[in-house]
């Protein structure tokens, strides 16, 4: 079984992701991927760029990302928050 860590050296621009941000659950497609850091915790860089469906743009850390979607469902825990999210800003 593959690691989170192999996952996010394997993650490609395309793909969607659930990261993150501010303390709330958001997701978005990878727009860009900076190579050449370091996949370590205390990295501060932001190397990855993410793009929302209403078109704002998070830099983000790969440390972030909570999830990346390699098929067409989300697994419960993420679709939970990030439907949670989607509630609170609705009302």
């Amino acid at each position: 079984m593959a690691t989170k860590l192999e996952f996010l050296k394997n993650m490609a621009v395309g793909d969607i992701v659930a990261f993150r941000c501010k303390g709330k659950m958001l997701s978005a497609k990878v727009v860009k991927i900076e190579s050449e850091v370091q996949l370590s915790p205390k990295n501060e860089e932001y190397d990855v760029v993410l793009e929302t469906r209403n078109g704002s743009c998070y830099c983000v850390m790969r440390e972030d990302i909570a999830w990346i979607r390699k098929g067409n469902r989300w697994p419960d825990s993420i679709y939970l928050a990030l439907k949670m999210k989607k509630e609170q800003t609705n009302g």
